[in-house]
């Protein structure tokens, strides 16, 4: 990412520790408000900085979000599955596809940031379960938080 420092000033890419993860191993996070899960795949704690963030979301068939902004560049990819994107220039939502899972990653810059959530939604607090997406131990552990506030060091 050019000009991450501008993201983090403690940036310093000689110390950048990038790691492989092996996201079925990660903690698996629920919605405390919907059925839509959370892998995070790129943190401060597992990539030493705070200019990106990055997690997949898994959405069970016929699964939405509460309409929301967050202040920071976003990018989804959706990796499996289908649904439908409901955006209002930077305010967004989206919904799959009531037979399918939806899988997609998505990707903050910066990192930090706070949710904006239309008025009368739920603001998202991301539960932890206790295992993996296999139904394992995961392979590190994750505080419960809510998007609400910035971005937590996870």
């Amino acid at each position: 990412m050019p000009d991450a420092a501008r993201h983090d000033p403690g940036f310093d890419p000689a110390t950048l520790d990038l790691r492989v993860v092996d996201w079925t191993r990660e903690l698996l996070l629920q919605s405390e408000h919907g059925a839509h899960k959370r892998i995070c795949l790129v943190t401060p704690k597992l990539f030493g900085t705070r200019a990106i963030k990055g997690e997949m979301i898994i959405y069970p068939p016929g699964t939405e979000a509460a309409n929301h902004h967050e202040g920071a560049a976003h990018f989804m990819y959706v990796l499996a599955g289908s649904g439908t994107c409901y955006a209002d220039r930077e305010r967004h939502y989206l919904r799959s596809d009531p037979e399918v899972e939806m899988r997609f990653v998505e990707f903050f810059i910066p990192g930090s940031y706070q949710t904006v959530w239309a008025k009368g939604a739920n603001v998202c607090a991301w539960v932890p379960q206790g295992r993996n997406i296999r139904g394992e131990k995961a392979a590190r552990e994750i505080q419960a938080h809510t998007s609400a506030a910035p971005s937590a060091d996870i």
